[in-house]
């Protein structure tokens, strides 16, 4: 089937990516996302890139605190996984990269909002950027879709959720269309485009910092 990247842009045109508030001051500072195993690494703690984080951990990144977000709902248990891959495998690459929830300006799909239910005790904040501008602001970046919650596997009629090498794959060679869309994934740090939008609800206000 395959899904051009264009057509994403335009059925779903805004990516929302949930963090912890004290995070952000550090994100907007340097202007880019990381995935949880380079900051592990800039802070001298890769033991931590195949554990899973049964809550949420705070390491210290030259001087910043930087708080990773718990993986509760991952369950090995809940999840088949293919020879040669163990839980641990799936939490390394899960770890490796950069997430967000694709939408629209009036806000994430609905699995965006349930995963900000989730956390909105918290007061977490949301960043909102248009696919195009991010795209622009990394040029050649490996953009990676999934048809599912990634870190939430659960059972269904009777079957355990896959997971494996195919969990994130290229558009361009998805056997799922776009509306079916989950995740957007990057394997490595983003560069954010200067029209970055924060706010603390998946619909907003959004303020452009």
């Amino acid at each position: 089937m395959g899904i051009d990247i264009q057509e994403i842009v335009r059925l779903r045109p805004y990516l929302f990516h949930l963090t912890d508030t004290r995070n952000v001051e550090r994100i907007l500072r340097t202007r880019v996302l990381e995935p949880a195993s380079h900051i592990m690494a800039l802070a001298g703690r890769e033991d931590l890139a195949a554990v899973k984080r049964a809550m949420h951990v705070k390491v210290s990144v030259g001087g910043d605190d930087v708080f990773l977000r718990d993986q509760a709902p991952l369950y090995a248990g809940n999840m088949k996984l293919p020879p040669g891959w163990a839980f641990d495998t799936f939490i390394q690459s899960l770890n490796k990269r950069v997430f967000f929830w694709p939408g629209s300006n009036v806000g994430p799909i609905d699995y965006g909002v349930r995963h900000f239910n989730r956390y909105q005790a918290e007061t977490p904040s949301i960043l909102r950027v248009r696919l195009a501008s991010l795209l622009d602001a990394n040029q050649g970046i490996e953009l990676e879709v999934c048809r599912y919650n990634s870190g939430s596997p659960r059972w269904s009629r009777g079957i355990p959720a896959p997971r494996g090498p195919l969990t994130f794959v290229d558009p361009a060679r998805a056997d799922f269309s776009t509306s079916q869309i989950v995740e957007i994934t990057v394997p490595g740090p983003v560069n954010l485009p200067n029209d970055v939008e924060i706010g603390s609800a998946p619909a907003g206000p959004w303020v452009c910092p």
